[in-house]
Parts: structure tokens; C-alpha cells; sequence
């Protein structure tokens, strides 16, 4: 009852947190349309009336946007302290992964318990739309709820923690194998009264509280009471009765019982079941004795049966494939089935002569079993033992003795009786098995990848050794806690990765696969490689075991990164490469087409470039190209591209231009970078710079025209001195003639 009531508490605050996600203020509220909103509803009285001690609102990004506390006791609101904030954080109650956006249960926040709920938030504006995040209520579990746990089913009630209950001896060994919500153990507080105990999950499904009712003995004091009252008064009247019989009874029985008597002892001392004992009459004397002679009769009838019994299992004991032996008290074998003989070598002659049960065992092994033996003797059980047996050539084999004591009706110990089992197939097959072990561990070792292994059930992961490893911890330092990695990985990473496990999990793939980066206990990150896949279902379909790999793949990530820019940056200066201006220009052209736009295309080049080069050497002419790239490239916009295409070549793509004259500035720009002499390596050089450009779609509109244009006016720079710019200017005819 009072795990129901408790229930009925949570589903009073699953509707009333149900209601507060339906609301459209709310989602408004979530998605920045109402800031005021939850300010205005959540009132002092409404928290009060609702019995809402924390109230907190989450975006779909997992980040608190709302939240506050009420005090029952002093009828306020107040913002949430900072530790318990940071407890709801660690509880991973915020992880949608952890706790997905609808649950409820009991959770323990700073020692204390709190009733709580989660519901999704869903804009009623977009019918399918994703949710905007999540309520969460919670309601402690404080006096005065176990006092109305109390008054409803007229019994004390109290609610512990685990933790309280470390101390009560009996209470903590009772409680560690019940299964949480569905056991309970009874406790008796003396003859007044009985109390009984139960585990309360968590919203984890980990043991959290402990549910305590006390009820009094009432029915039992009164029939106490009442058995007393009886017991007097039986025992009154059976005195007044006995003496009353006793007096008939010698008188008139006695006699003919003392005759009954002695017959039936002198068919004792004889031990022939086939007599009777004569009677005469049709009183309680003459029944007792028909009586007698029956139970005679059937003594006879159960001696031929377990005559019967002893051979059947005499029989069935040969038939056993295991080793059967019986021993006396000094552990001499008295009895031995065929196996015994067959498998240790050794013939009824040996034991008819004294074959003791340390002959047969390797000494230290007989220490071993003596030491068993003394458990036995007194009554109590041991488990199967392994052993080396040795035959009567000598040699040896592996076995598997399991023993019980015999005793006689007095209870004093007459032997033992042994089932031997030969077990060296098995032991052959766990050799195999360890062999395959330390060929599976050795591979996996090999190749570098960490071992993850998922149980459902209980929400534990086991990490191996070389995972832990990769990821800079020692065996002791990580915890099989599935937290232990989703909280270590990448932000941006951590969606990508649970729709990959979902989707796994949901039987859309084969397989589970995934890359992410990954802190490691020093801070830096990693790229991880991870890999897995369900091995087990039950059978309603659900995920039971989960096993997969880590690799740490920053390596090949760093390749890969560092052959994309070689693909595409030119390597001396890491400006992009032809390939690169390539898609750019395309791109450029087709929107500037599309929105009847301009660009610009210039071609830039250091003027006598070879002569430096010659006279001061490629080093310094690097150096040179290098710092001309760097120089124009701070000179222009965030949209502009610069381009080198070798040599002392660059190319610039100037996009939403309205005319000429802003082409014509950058390239003023860029030349007057470049008025004085600049310095390498202690090295003054005078450098100047030659620009042709040509414009889309004036000089032409496709890639090849614009360039051969803008080259043909920067050949005309050069023929006129260099230094300069010029824009491309077709030929007239008279200049042609």
C-alpha cells in the first residue's frame, strides 16, 4: 500500500509536469518568443497548491534556461543553490542519452529524495517538429508526506536512504539480495510489534531508499493471551483425567497390556516379523493388539522394500559413468561401484585389504581434503573440489570430488559417501578455451584497439586495459560507467555518435560505427574510431549486450588532414592552388550570372623575379614570394580569393564589384604595399609589382577568355615600364592595320 501510494504521488506530478509541457507559453518560453512568461506563472501560491519544491526548464541543447526552488516551510520561491544545481548537472539527469525526455522515479539530491519528472516540450506551431526541450519537476519526500503515507493506511511509515542504513547490521544484510520494488523482509521489534522493509529504485534503477512499515502484533497478543488461558485449563483437565484413567486402567487394563507388552518384546528379541501377538476381546486392548500385528506385517512388508531399494541403487550406482565410493569413519573404502575400478585400476581385493582414500589422492590434495572433511563432520555442506587421483600404476589424473557424511540414527558419524568425476576432457577443453583466450587477447592487444562491452541490463560497460590506455588513464582511474565516455566526448561530435548508436539499436544498421573526438585525462583531445555491435536480444526484440572497439585514429586523421592541404593550398605560401581558384572562379561566375553581378580578375606578378633570385638565391626568393602572397592577402575582403599558380604568379578573384573603380582601388592598394624597400634576412630589396586585370562579364564570361585578357593587359604593364596596372582594353581595327 504504501508503494502504491508513493506511486500515485508520482503519477499526481506526471500530469501536473504533463500539463506544463502542453502549455504553447512554455514552448514559447523555450524558444525565446516569452521571456516573461514562466516568471508570471510559476507563483508562490501555484507552487504551494501544486506542492512543486523544484521546477526546471531545458532547451534541446541540454542547457538550464529556467529553474527555481520552493521552500514548503516558508512559502518562497528562491533560485537554486549552487551545489545542488551542480549535483542535478553530475546526475546526468539533463542527457537526453542518460534519461531520455520522458521519465520518472525517485532521485537523491544532496543526500535527500525527491519524487521527479521529465516531459518534452513540443511546439504545438509545427505538429512533428522536434521537441524545444524538456519540464522537470521533482517533489521532496519529507514528513509530511510520509506522515500522509502514515494516516492512509493507519501504519508508521518511514523512509531511509541507503546510506543511513550502513550501521543497522541486520538491515543492510538483509536488504543487499532483494530485488528493489518487488522483495520485502520482516523484522521483529519484540512481541509488540512487526516492522517490514522493502528497497526503493531509483529513476536509475539503482537501490536508493529504503521503505520501512510498523504495524502492531494486535492478532498475535490476543492469541497468546487466548493459548495461555486454553493451556491452563487443558492442563487442569488433563490431570483430573488422567488421574481418573490411571485408577480404570489398573484395574482393569493394566494386566492384560503387561501380557500385550511382553509378547511384542519377545518378538523384538527375535527379530521374526512373521509372529503376531495373541488377543482376546473386542476392547482397546484387543484393537491395540490387532494393531500391532498389522504394524508387524507391514515392518515385514517395508524390510522386503528396502531390501528391493538397496539393490536398485546398488544397480544404479554401477550404471553411473561417474565414480561412486563409500568410506567408514577413518576413511577406509568400504564400497566401490564398477567405474572406480575400471578408471583408477584397483580391484575389490585392494579394498577388501585396506585401501584408505589417501592412497588414492595426491598428498597435498589429501591435505586439502582433510581440511573438508572436518566441515563435513559437522554437519555442514562443501563444495565440489578438484583433485589429482592416482591410479594403481601410478599415473594420474585430474577428478572432481563432491562428498556428504554419513550418519546413524543417534547421530554419531559412520563414513562418508564420494562421487568421483573424471574430468580430464574437460580440463583438456579449458586448455583449448585459455588458449584461444590468450590468442583473442594478444590480437586485440596487437592491433592497438580498446575493448568496450555494453550490459543493458544493468547499465555497466566493462573498458579493457589498452582502452583506458589510449585514453591516459590507469586501470583504477575509469569507472565502468557509460558516462565515463559520453562525457569525454567532443560537443559538436556527441549528436552524430548517439544517432549512429539509435539508429544501431533500432536494427536500421548492421552494425554500429562512429567518429568523434575524445578527451583524454590530460585534457587534449583525440579522433576515436569506435565500433561496435549487438551480440544478444531478448525476446521481446530488446538490446541485452552490446560489444565494440576504440581506435585511436588521430594519426590517419592528421595524414589526412595534412594531404588535404596539399591537395589543395600551395605548399610554400598555404594559399589555395590552382585547383582550388578553379572552383572558385566557376562558383563566382555562375552567381554573379545568376544575380547579374560583376568580378573582377587579376593577374599579379613581382616584377624581374628571376634577377632576384639569381642574384640573392632561391631561400631568399621563397622568402620573397612569401611575403608577397601574405602582404596582398591582408589587403583585401573576407569574400575576395588569392590564388598562386607557381612561380612568382598570383591570382586574385575580386566578386561584387559595381564597377572598375573598385577593382582599381585594391590594385592602388596593393602596389603602393610595396613603394619602398623591404628587408629579408638583413637583405634590402627593391621590389614592385605589375597587375593586369580584366572584369565579367565586360571582357568575357567564361574562365579562359577572362584569363587571357587579364594576362594580355598585364603584358602591357610590362611593356610599359612595369610597376603599374592596367584594365584590359581590346584592340581597335586601326591599331590592328
Amino acid at each position: 500500500q504504501s508503494v502504491n501510494i508513493l506511486n500515485r504521488n508520482i503519477e499526481t506530478l506526471e500530469k501536473i509536469t504533463a500539463g506544463f509541457a502542453l502549455l504553447p507559453q512554455t514552448a514559447a518560453y523555450l524558444e525565446g518568443t516569452d521571456d516573461d512568461y514562466m516568471q508570471t506563472l510559476l507563483t508562490e501560491s501555484l507552487l504551494n497548491e501544486l506542492k512543486i519544491n523544484l521546477f526546471l526548464l531545458t532547451d534541446s541543447q541540454d542547457n538550464i534556461r529556467f529553474a527555481t526552488l520552493f521552500d514548503a516551510k516558508t512559502f518562497k520561491k528562491a533560485d537554486i543553490p549552487p551545489g545542488l544545481l551542480a549535483e542535478i548537472k553530475n546526475s546526468n539527469l539533463l542527457d537526453n542519452i542518460i534519461y531520455p525526455l520522458e521519465a520518472s522515479g525517485i532521485i537523491i539530491l544532496e543526500d535527500n529524495p525527491y519524487m521527479m519528472v521529465k516531459k518534452p516540450v513540443i511546439s504545438p506551431a509545427i505538429s512533428r517538429s522536434a521537441p524545444s526541450g524538456a519540464v522537470i519537476t521533482a517533489k521532496k519526500i519529507d514528513s509530511e508526506v510520509v506522515a500522509a503515507m502514515s494516516s492512509d493506511i493507519f501504519k508508521s511509515v518511514e523512509i531511509l536512504s541507503i546510506k543511513s542504513i550502513a550501521e543497522d547490521d541486520f538491515l543492510a544484510e538483509s536488504l543487499s539480495g532483494l530485488e528493489p520494488g518487488n522483495d520485502f523482509i520482516f523484522e521483529y521489534n519484540g512481541s509488540k510489534e512487526v516492522s517490514a522493509h522493502t528497497v526503493l529504485k531509483d529513476i536509475s534503477s539503482n537501490p536508493a531508499l529504503v521503505l520501512s512499515v510498523t504495524s502492531p502484533r494486535t492478532i498475535f497478543i490476543e492469541s497468546r493471551n487466548n493459548i495461555y488461558t486454553f493451556f491452563f485449563v487443558l492442563v487442569f483437565t488433563g490431570i483430573i483425567s488422567c488421574l481418573t484413567i490411571f485408577l480404570i486402567m489398573e484395574k482393569f487394563i493394566l494386566s492384560r497390556i503387561v501380557t500385550l507388552s511382553k509378547k511384542t518384546e519377545e518378538i523384538g528379541k527375535t527379530k521374526d516379523l512373521l509372529k503376531s501377538v495373541p488377543f482376546r476381546g473386542r476392547d482397546e486392548v484387543a484393537n491395540l493388539a490387532v494393531s500391532i500385528n498389522r504394524m508387524l506385517r507391514n515392518l515385514k512388508i517395508n524390510e522386503l522394500d528396502i531390501l528391493k531399494n538397496e539393490k536398485r541403487f546398488k544397480d544404479l550406482v554401477e550404471l553411473l559413468p561417474e565414480m561412486v565410493i563409500e568410506t567408514d569413519s577413518n576413511l577406509n573404502i568400504t564400497f566401490a561401484n564398477e567405474p572406480f575400478y575400471k578408471v583408477l585400476g584397483y580391484s575389490k581385493n585392494d579394498i577388501n585389504a585396506g585401501l584408505n582414500i589417501n592412497q588414492i589422492l595426491n598428498p597435498n590434495d589429501f591435505k586439502k581434503n582433510s581440511e573438508n572433511i572436518s566441515i563435513l563432520d559437522k554437519g555442514l555442506k562443501t563444495q565440489s573440489s578438484e583433485y589429482i587421483a592416482i591410479r594403481n600404476d601410478k599415473t594420474t589424473l585430474p577428478i572432481l570430488i563432491s562428498s556428504v557424511a554419513l550418519f546413524n540414527d543417534s547421530g554419531i558419524l559412520n563414513g562418508y559417501r564420494i562421487l568421483i568425476v573424471d574430468i580430464t576432457d574437460r580440463k583438456k577443453e579449458e586448455e583449448k578455451l585459455r588458449e584461444l583466450e590468450d590468442r583473442w587477447e594478444f590480437a586485440l592487444e596487437g592491433s592497438g584497439d580498446g575493448v568496450w562491452d555494453w550490459n543493458f541490463k544493468t547499465n555497466e560497460v566493462f573498458y579493457s586495459r589498452k582502452l583506458k590506455e589510449i585514453l591516459g588513464f590507469e586501470e583504477h582511474e575509469f569507472k565502468n560507467n557509460l558516462s565515463e565516455i559520453i562525457q569525454r566526448i567532443h560537443r559538436e561530435d556527441l549528436k552524430n555518435m548517439t544517432e549512429n548508436v539509435n539508429r544501431h539499436l533500432r536494427d536500421e544498421t548492421p552494425f554500429y560505427t562512429a567518429e568523434y573526438r575524445i578527451m583524454k585525462k590530460d585534457g587534449t583531445y583525440i579522433w576515436a574510431l569506435d565500433r561496435g555491435k549487438i551480440i544478444r536480444r531478448d525476446k521481446g526484440g530488446r538490446p541485452v549486450r552490446m560489444i565494440g572497439t576504440l581506435t585511436d585514429m588521430t594519426i590517419r586523421k592528421n595524414l589526412e588532414e595534412e594531404i588535404k592541404i596539399l591537395a589543395y593550398r600551395d605548399p610554400l605560401t598555404n594559399l589555395p592552388n590552382r585547383l582550388v581558384f578553379n572552383d572558385r572562379i566557376e562558383f563566382i561566375m555562375a552567381n554573379s550570372k545568376r544575380h547579374k553581378r560583376k568580378f573582377a580578375l587579376m593577374i599579379i606578378d613581382i616584377d624581374k623575379f628571376k634577377k632576384i633570385n639569381d642574384t640573392y638565391g632561391h631561400d631568399i626568393g621563397d622568402k620573397l614570394i612569401l611575403l608577397v602572397g601574405t602582404t596582398i592577402k591582408n589587403q583585401l575582403r573576407k569574400s575576395d580569393t588569392i590564388a598562386r599558380f607557381g612561380g612568382d604568379e598570383f591570382l586574385l578573384i575580386l566578386p561584387d564589384i559595381k564597377d572598375k573603380a573598385d577593382a582599381e582601388k585594391i590594385a592602388e592598394k596593393i602596389i603602393g604595399c610595396f613603394k619602398g624597400k623591404i628587408v629579408i634576412d638583413s637583405i634590402k630589396i627593391f621590389v614592385t609589382l605589375s597587375l593586369g586585370i580584366s572584369v565579367y562579364p565586360d571582357d568575357g564570361e567564361s574562365v579562359s577568355v577572362l584569363l587571357k585578357n587579364a594576362d594580355m593587359a598585364l603584358y602591357g604593364v610590362k611593356n610599359s615600364g612595369r610597376n603599374n596596372y592596367k584594365f584590359y582594353k581590346p584592340k581597335k581595327i586601326e591599331d590592328l592595320i
